[in-house]
């Protein structure tokens, strides 16, 4: 009697079959491309930071290089302008622009300018 029931569906379960795998496989495509954007994501935040903290590292360093060398003139100050190459591969670039101070660092396809404003009258 069971069988009999299940017969009499002129594919009724084929269709409801095709149905849960179409819905299940756009489930996992949907969660695929959800995974793969936040992915994404947290590699441009941490190329981002990678390129704050450079920039910010080139900031310390120059500061700490002119008062190792008592650099008090701001033509001896714009010995600084370069690019440099931290340990870990890392560049930043320094530019004294008046008299200010302007580190940029690169890193992915990241890019950041931190500024030390007034930073000749440090070392007047």
């Amino acid at each position: 009697m069971l069988a009999r029931r299940f017969q009499n569906r002129n594919g009724t379960t084929l269709a409801a079959v095709v149905f849960l795998v179409a819905v299940l496989g756009g489930m996992g495509l949907t969660l695929s491309i959800t995974g793969k954007n936040r992915q994404e994501k947290s590699i441009g935040d941490v190329q981002r930071l990678k390129a704050y903290y450079a920039a910010v590292s080139g900031i310390e360093w120059a500061y700490q290089k002119a008062k190792d060398n008592n650099w008090r003139d701001k033509k001896l100050l714009l010995n600084l302008n370069g690019t440099y190459t931290m340990p870990d591969g890392g560049q930043f670039t320094i530019t004294l622009n008046g008299n200010d101070l302007f580190s940029t660092a690169s890193a992915g396809g990241s890019k950041r300018t931190y500024k030390f404003p007034d930073f000749v009258a440090e070392f007047n």
